[in-house]
């Protein structure tokens, strides 16, 4: 793999000024440009992959934003970009944080993601610092001035107001006292303001004071004296309880609850009835329950029926996130242990769990059943134990009937991705449209298809089988599989000529599996004779001779080889997607982004 190398990096931002009606909207894309070579410094051509990261730090931290695009690159290796084009810009982005770094990826295929080092800190053109003022008003913040809609107090209200400034229709109100009305230069305008010292033409001395008022309402306050103030807040008696009432089922306190009350701190909900003892129903777009745990994601000691049972939801069946212990942990069920009908997302979500992902100690039926999810069927993001674990199952460990995308994924685990201990059937029984599945191990980056792309087994390794020493028990014999460019059989043994001949009938599964066309047969002599010939061959049979009309009775080998039924076309070059290896590296590049997405998630889910 080549060694890349990022040289140069260029922001620009190009202005220029004409004269306009209105100024142009500020462009929302930065041009970027980068060049790339390989460790001896010989510029790359063609495509390639990339990613664009912005960070707070210049090492380490979070990303605020990225982007992807595939780019082409000239003959000495430079591309060309517009920062923006694929994912928008946060609002805030440039103006929220002290300072900002640009970090470029580049995908190896096979290798993933290299990270170009350092990362580049963005900075300012000479004439955009003057941006830096374009919030203020020579200087002042919005606050400093007053909107063009605005009201003032009597008070802010100072100087004599002439005849110009007074129109005619003007209507004074409150003005409760002459002094205002002196303010009023001439006699029509004080006309204007309705008897500046009345109240709708009535005087002082029409109206109860406060000190006449409050003794009367204190002398006559109480039962019978026809005083009520039936008001609190605006609201009357019949919004509030009286100093005795008593709750129905749905507002138990703590004391009064009893066995129907679950504690915040820490309960149990137990029962004997033939119903659910806890059923969630939203017909809207949220969760229909939502765990985030210190201990168990969610715990079942004994169900009858299933332990966890999701008949439909449109986002994912059972989601876990954050888990000290188990995300899913059923002791005991009458039968699966956990049962999602249909979910228009995951089956069963599990993000983080210190200990197994989902864990399953005895079901009569399934230990868990998918019977239908949008996405994939079962997937555990990270667990510190077993990604998946069904101790005892009647039926299935795990049964995932259909899944739109994996039936089972395990992104992490500290452990086992899945642990089958004993299983009546098959351990593990798959179908998929791209392959029945998909293993890869990383420490020794051997990668190995099973039922894909028309092929049984393939892998980028040796086949092997492997069988403990006699003798040495801290000794194994690996043996690798022949291999060719061809489908091929082959049968193999040993015959004696009668006075010169023998004709071998071969076996009739050899006859049903080979090809007429393409059969070779290789003979070697055991006794002293004048040599041997293959006078006839076909699937059926082999017909040896001697040479030169020999007549002996001498023994020989024979070894013959054929095209498997329906394999004389094999193809040995073949392209990345005829393999499935294209799926597999979009599946890749997927996860790393469902990885940047999930982190996103957590981080809003935290600031909430």
């Amino acid at each position: 793999m080549a060694k890349k190398s990022l040289l140069a990096m260029a922001l620009v931002l190009l202005a220029t000024l004409v004269a306009l009606p209105v100024w142009a909207a500020v462009p929302d894309r930065i041009n970027y440009q980068g060049k790339l070579t390989d460790s001896g410094g010989n510029p790359l051509s063609g495509s390639q992959l990339i990613r664009v990261f912005i960070h707070e730090q210049a090492t380490g931290g979070t990303d605020l934003w990225f982007e992807e695009h595939t780019v082409t690159l000239s003959d000495d290796g430079v591309y060309n970009l517009q920062l923006g084009s694929q994912a928008p810009f946060p609002a805030n982005l440039f103006s929220a944080y002290p300072a900002l770094y640009l970090e470029v990826r580049i995908w190896h295929s096979g290798s993933g993601w290299e990270i170009l080092v350092p990362r580049q800190e963005l900075v300012s053109t000479a004439f955009a610092m003057k941006a830096g003022y374009a919030d203020t008003l020579e200087g002042l913040a919005s606050s400093e001035f007053a909107g063009i809609s605005h009201d003032h107090s009597f008070g802010e209200i100072t100087g004599t107001a002439t005849d110009a400034q007074i129109p005619n229709n003007i209507t004074i109100n409150n003005a409760n006292t002459a002094d205002y009305a002196a303010t009023a230069d001439s006699a029509d305008y004080a006309t204007s303001a309705g008897d500046a010292d009345t109240v709708d033409g009535q005087h002082a001395f029409a109206f109860a004071q406060d000190s006449e008022i409050m003794p009367m309402v204190l002398a006559n306050d109480g039962a019978g004296s026809g005083l009520n103030a039936d008001l609190l807040d605006g609201y009357d008696s019949s919004s509030f309880a009286s100093s005795s009432h008593t709750h129905d089922s749905r507002y138990y306190t703590e004391s009064e609850s009893d066995s129907r009350f679950v504690n915040s701190t820490g309960d149990t909900i137990s029962g004997t009835s033939s119903s659910p003892l806890l059923a969630a129903t939203n017909f809207g777009a949220g969760a229909g329950i939502s765990v985030n745990s210190g201990g168990d994601g969610v715990y079942v000691g004994v169900a009858g029926d299933d332990g966890i049972h999701v008949h439909d939801a449109t986002g994912d069946g059972i989601e876990v996130r954050n888990a000290v212990l188990y995300g899913l942990h059923v002791e005991s069920a009458g039968w699966s242990g956990v049962y999602v009908g249909v979910a228009g997302g995951d089956g069963v979500h599990v993000y983080d769990a210190t200990g197994d992902g989902v864990h399953v100690y005895d079901a009569t039926g399934d230990g868990i059943e998918v019977f239908g999810a949008g996405d994939n069927g079962l997937e555990v993001w990270s667990a510190g134990s077993d990604g998946v674990k069904a101790m005892y199952a009647t039926d299935d460990g795990l049964d995932v009937y259909s899944a739109g995308d994996n039936g089972l994924e395990v992104w992490s685990a500290g452990d086992n991705g899945v642990e089958v201990n004993t299983a009546a059937n098959w351990g593990v029984w798959a179908r998929g449209s791209a392959g029945g599945g998909y293993f890869y191990d990383l420490d020794s980056a051997t990668y190995t298809f099973v039922a894909s792309g028309g092929n049984g087994i393939l892998s980028n390794k040796t086949k092997n089988f492997i069988q403990e020493h006699p003798t040495d028990p801290d000794q194994f014999i690996v043996y690798a599989a022949l291999e060719g460019g061809e489908a091929s059989t082959y049968y193999r043994g040993t015959a004696q000529l009668t006075n010169g001949a023998a004709t071998i009938d071969l076996p009739k599964h050899f006859t049903l599996v080979t090809e007429e066309e393409g059969l070779t047969v290789q003979v070697t002599p055991r006794a002293d004779c004048n040599g041997i010939y293959v006078a006839e061959l076909t699937t059926t049979s082999i017909v040896v001779r001697e040479l030169q009309g020999g007549t002996s009775n001498a023994r020989f080998d024979f070894f013959i080889n054929g095209i498997r039924s329906g394999y004389s076309d094999y193809k040995v070059m073949r392209s990345k997607s005829e393999l499935g290896l294209d799926k597999i590296e979009e599946a890749q590049r997927e996860h790393e982004l469902e990885a940047e997405r999930e982190a996103e998630r957590e981080r809003e889910r935290k600031a909430e």
